[in-house]
């Protein structure tokens, strides 16, 4: 949720142009709180953002620059891509794939990158 800001961003910008977007459950700050660091709450989150997934048509990541990383995927969107690839649901990437550990298995999911332009989205 680091990049909060950046996806509500780009939830209004696609909202805008008529795509109806699901995100990942947030809290109104955007910062975690102590109860959903726990593990059964985490549970739950994961489970209610994978059903979003299952139900969407495409997953769209937005990879911003963290952890000094041009395009950063970390652990959860990492397994919410898996998760859509399993399904067989079409996977976009904001910004270019990174270079870190997994860029082999991220490529292998075939994503289509869309290098910071929103308008190149097609489902």
């Amino acid at each position: 949720m680091k990049l909060r800001e950046q996806m509500l961003q780009v939830e209004e910008e696609l909202t805008a142009h008529g795509f109806s977007v699901l995100l990942p459950n947030m809290n109104e700050a955007g910062e975690r709180a102590a109860e959903l660091d726990q593990p059964d709450s985490r549970n739950q989150i994961i489970l209610d953002h994978l059903h979003k997934i299952r139900e969407a048509d495409a997953v769209l990541v937005v990879n911003g620059r963290l952890k000094d990383i041009d395009g950063y995927i970390g652990a959860n969107s990492f397994l919410e891509m898996g998760f859509a690839f399993a399904y067989g649901k079409k996977i976009f990437l904001l910004n270019d794939i990174p270079e870190q550990p997994n860029k082999i298995e991220i490529a292998g999911m075939r994503p289509v990158v869309l290098g910071g332009d929103l308008s190149h989205l097609s489902v």
